[in-house]
């Protein structure tokens, strides 16, 4: 199938755009597509880009779900996928000749209502959050490195565990920069890029008698992650040893 060039042109527009807001970064928790936008962990934005199905869907609040619905009718409608409970909270937008401009106002009022719904710590964090660059490296694409000024502060690795299993290797913050939520954004992006490549869960060994074990405990804790001793992780867990997990 030949592809038309305006639409992706306006794909990776609309791609762009998304990315480009505070603390933003790419997920793929239901497959291949949509491509959803999160931040703090939460989804703002679901882009469907498949010819048969070019839509996006938006986080949003009552009012403006049903003005929109109201302006633009059968164009904008309930989330596809929201079950009745959760259907003033998402629109569904048919993207075919919807007007570009009315859509980035859109996916700015989607990720303002996110964050407004964010944890008023997080809230606090995410303009400092926003000066630091969160990059995959170039050697190791497992490998992400957070930079301020060109100076690596932070990073974090994954690796194959079995074939639905990532394996989180290391997460380091330069004692300088820590407490100010950058271990938890690179952890967010460390799961939503295991994620992207077909893993379903992530887990962390520690050793029991370390001396970091309580803090790196209580991190992961709150991130989620539980200790685990099924037959999956056995091998993994030793007198010296415990397992984290947690599904992504």
């Amino acid at each position: 199938m030949n592809k038309n060039p305006l639409r992706e042109e306006q794909i990776n527009r609309i791609h762009e755009y998304c990315m480009s807001k505070p603390c933003a970064y790419e997920s793929r928790p239901f497959g291949e597509l949509p491509i959803c936008y999160r931040v703090g962990g939460k989804i703002f934005a679901q882009f469907g880009t498949m010819p048969e199905w070019y839509k996006m869907t938006l986080k949003t609040n009552p009012d403006a779900a049903f003005f929109y619905r109201d302006l633009y009718p059968g164009v904008v409608v309930r989330g596809y996928h929201c079950p009745p409970v959760q259907q003033p909270y998402w629109n569904t937008i048919e993207l075919e000749e919807f007007p570009e401009q009315v859509l980035v106002q859109m996916i700015d009022e989607a990720y303002d209502q996110v964050v407004k719904g964010l944890t008023q710590k997080l809230r606090k964090k995410l303009p400092e959050l926003s000066r630091y660059q969160f990059v995959q490296s170039a050697n190791s694409l497992d490998l992400f490195l957070v930079l301020k000024d060109e100076m690596v502060i932070a990073h974090g690795e994954y690796k194959l565990f079995d074939q639905e299993t990532a394996r989180l290797s290391e997460i380091f913050v330069e004692e300088a920069y820590r407490c100010r939520g950058i271990g938890r954004e690179l952890l967010f992006r460390l799961e939503a890029d295991a994620r992207i490549h077909g893993f379903r869960s992530m887990i962390y060994r520690m050793n029991r008698e370390a001396e970091e074990n309580d803090a790196v405990s209580g991190f992961l804790k709150r991130a989620g992650y539980k200790v685990v001793g099924d037959d999956k992780t056995q091998t993994l867990i030793t007198k010296s040893a415990i397992v984290m997990s947690k599904k992504i």
